[in-house]
């Protein structure tokens, strides 16, 4: 038994899950905005996860450009 009374499996395969899951929203969420799902490679990296997301919120997202294209088209 381990600290949360589970059987040392049960929590493994868990936190699995829990990694499997993390990694898929995050992949869902990149490829929306236009980049790559592996980039959520970097979340398994101790301080290159913190500048990856940093880098991503002050970078230009690929859907603001294309929106900003549309705008300049439709004003024409």
């Amino acid at each position: 038994m381990t600290v949360t009374g589970l059987p040392q499996w049960l929590e493994y395969t868990l936190a699995g899950f829990c990694i499997m899951y993390l990694m898929y929203a995050c992949g869902k969420v990149l490829a929306r905005l236009g980049y790559s799902p592996a980039w959520c490679l970097t979340l398994f990296v101790p301080y290159i996860q913190i500048l990856a997301i940093w880098g991503f919120a002050y970078k230009k997202w690929p859907l603001d450009e294309k929106q900003n294209a549309l705008e300049k088209e439709s004003k024409k």
